[in-house]
């Protein structure tokens, strides 16, 4: 008897990832939407091959408050446009709960501060 060639392996389908929810800037849910935009982003890397596209992304799930912020950064072509690691660690400052264990508090804790800032 010839044996049978082994069949070649099945390419591995991508893992279906949903769209991440669209982030209004309420604090209670910025670690869950940064964690949902991550996952994205590295189930997708072709789409996301600059980091100003990560950015651009992220930017066009914002509404409400967080929409306003970007969209002051967006009106004075701000650099934090072109880093998707500073652009998000930028959004953390100005959206997540501020560290209150510390005594530190992040300077831009409240988005109307950062827009008075800029």
């Amino acid at each position: 008897l010839i044996p049978l060639p082994a069949s070649p392996p099945r390419p591995s389908a991508p893992l279906p990832i949903a769209l991440p929810e669209r982030y209004d800037g309420n604090p209670d849910q910025y670690r869950g939407f940064l964690m949902q935009v991550g996952i994205y982003v590295q189930e997708h890397p072709e789409m996301f091959t600059t980091s100003g596209a990560e950015v651009r992304f992220t930017i066009s799930l914002l509404t409400g408050r967080a929409r306003e912020w970007a969209t002051a950064l967006w009106s004075d072509s701000s650099p934090l446009l072109r880093s998707g690691s500073e652009f998000h660690h930028t959004l953390m400052e100005v959206f997540d709960h501020p560290v209150v264990d510390t005594g530190h508090t992040p300077s831009c804790y409240r988005w109307e501060l950062c827009i008075l800032k800029m």
